[in-house]
């Protein structure tokens, strides 16, 4: 593994003005080496370009976030590079996301590119955050850029039950970062919890927002009110519509997802 090159005093020096030379290319050649550097909210590179770097097959990139007050990290979004690391900061496994999981500064680490080809990345946390790795091999034209990296989803994976006994309907979802915001809403038509109701019109029965939850997987339970309880023991059943919203702590575009469960009396 040749996690090498900079170290988070080398890329201060070089942030502050000092030169960097990074892997001393042949005439009309990529280099071996490339860095980029996370700061709040953007990626460059070590000379303040734009993060979209190009090196030759069996090159390395340093990846380092050495000062700032949110959490970044790097993910690769399709094609993956061969090795990456840590040098200095959280504890990570051998392979993208650098870090693991969003962390705050001071961490430095970098990825090995064996395999010719275009490597997009983009923050875990911050969607806006995107930026790309062209690996090529020696004595071609570096191809354009590739296109940025899809914006990951602030949650995903969704579980609620179809079919659930009692008056509260439960469920599951995994946000992507801590501090997330998560409202979860139950809804029945007007004609189920009125029996002298013939209107599909949907009505809110159940809430439940929590302000800031924590990144994997997180339950919820949303309450029936008096209505929807009544209406359920009076029908011993009634269909619910759970409409969940997850938004991320930077504000960006929140994750919504709906499903139907049938609740069932005790």
């Amino acid at each position: 593994m040749s996690l090498r090159r900079l170290s988070l005093v080398a890329i201060a020096i070089a942030i502050g003005g000092g030169a960097l030379l990074l892997g001393a290319p042949a005439q009309g050649q990529a280099p071996t080496v490339a860095a980029i550097v996370a700061s709040d909210f953007a990626f460059r590179t070590i000379g303040g370009n734009p993060p979209n770097v190009t090196i030759l097959a069996g090159g390395h990139v340093d990846f380092s976030y050495p000062e700032g007050s949110s959490q970044h990290n790097v993910v690769f979004t399709g094609k993956q590079p061969s090795l990456c690391g840590i040098s200095a900061g959280p504890a990570s496994s051998n392979s993208a996301p650098l870090p693991n999981s969003p962390a705050r500064a001071l961490w430095e680490g970098g990825c090995d590119f064996a395999e010719t080809g275009a490597y997009a990345f983009v923050c875990g946390l911050h969607a806006n955050m995107t930026g790309s790795v062209t690996v090529v091999a020696p004595n071609t034209t570096p191809p354009p850029p590739p296109p940025p990296a899809s914006p990951l989803a602030p949650a995903s994976a969704l579980r609620a039950m179809s079919v659930q006994r009692g008056p509260i309907v439960r469920g599951s979802v995994v946000p992507r970062a801590a501090g997330s915001r998560l409202l979860a809403r139950a809804f029945a038509t007007r004609r189920s919890l009125y029996s002298s109701s013939r209107s599909s019109l949907q009505v809110r029965v159940g809430r439940q927002l929590r302000s800031s939850v924590p990144s994997g997987r997180v339950a919820f339970r949303v309450a029936l009110n008096s209505v929807a309880r009544r209406a359920l023991r009076r029908n011993g059943r009634l269909s619910i519509s759970l409409r969940l919203t997850v938004t991320p702590p930077d504000g960006g575009k929140s994750y919504t997802a709906t499903r139907t469960v049938i609740l069932r009396a005790p």
